[in-house]
């Protein structure tokens, strides 16, 4: 199957380069692709759909005359990105190797924003594992966040979409495409397999521990009550002993007369 291209124009020099990645970062030093002149910023290529996307400012995109923050790269369409001007080629060839039926109990792919693209990708989903586009898209993101948390991801890699969440310009297929496309990790690998399983079983005593903190918090509500109810008493029991003690201090003072000696002769009365 050949793999798309684009094509970098830049006055008088063309440039072309294989979309043999899932995203190919164009901007300064650090990118895949260096751009004279842009020192800020990157344009991230996908090659499934065939997708240009600004990230981190920089140079303005423009496709047909207008500012946008991303676009798709269809064949025959230029963008063009600070001194550069970009078009995409190749992916004719790439649906000529598409089957013309999709396989039995697969849905085919349906025509829309990405095109012939997302079918290519679909059926590149389908040949791993027998896995459809929806679930080899889950299948990545959970094994490129189990690589970045196991921290053997690419470090750069990792920066850059924490840096992108901060900024609100998360997208969670994109940074799954890069973090695999920069690791070296074998999908055996037994460290992903044990992280993988003790995540299963976080996930299957969720609900278990919502429940227990239900419970807990409960607990502390009745606790909480049951300690108000006994302060309540005792404050209440505190002052009926108070009124009577007054009394009793008023009653010796002012009549001469004791509780003593109502004591004295209820014991004279019992001897």
């Amino acid at each position: 199957m050949t793999a798309p291209w684009l094509t970098l124009r830049s006055g008088t020099e063309e440039r072309r380069i294989t979309l043999d990645r899932s995203v190919i970062r164009l901007g300064g030093p650090g990118s895949d692709v260096q751009i004279p002149d842009v020192t800020v910023g990157q344009l991230h290529v996908w090659t499934a759909p065939p997708k240009a996307i600004r990230v981190g400012g920089g140079p303005d995109l423009f496709v047909g005359g207008k500012r946008v923050e991303e676009a798709l790269l269809e064949p025959g369409v230029s963008a063009v990105w600070g001194p550069v001007e970009l078009s995409i080629g190749g992916v004719a060839a790439v649906l000529e190797e598409l089957p013309a039926e999709p396989p039995p109990g697969r849905p085919s792919a349906t025509p829309g924003r990405s095109g012939g693209a997302a079918a290519a990708a679909a059926a590149l989903a389908s040949a791993k594992g027998g896995l459809g586009p929806n679930a080899q898209r889950v299948y990545d993101r959970l094994r490129a966040g189990l690589l970045v948390e196991l921290d053997l991801a690419t470090k750069d890699v990792t920066k850059r979409w924490q840096a992108s969440v901060v900024k609100g310009e998360w997208d969670a297929d994109a940074c799954a495409r890069e973090v695999l496309d920069y690791v070296d990790v074998a999908q055996e690998d037994p460290r992903l397999l044990e992280r993988a399983g003790r995540l299963q079983r976080d996930l299957v005593m969720a609900s278990f521990q919502r429940g227990m903190r239900k419970a807990v918090r409960g607990a502390r509500g009745a606790a909480r009550q049951g300690s108000a109810f006994l302060i309540a008493n005792l404050v209440a029991l505190g002052a009926y002993s108070l009124i009577l003690v007054a009394i009793a201090v008023l009653l010796r003072v002012r009549w001469d007369w004791s509780f003593d000696q109502l004591i004295d002769r209820a014991m004279s009365a019992f001897s």
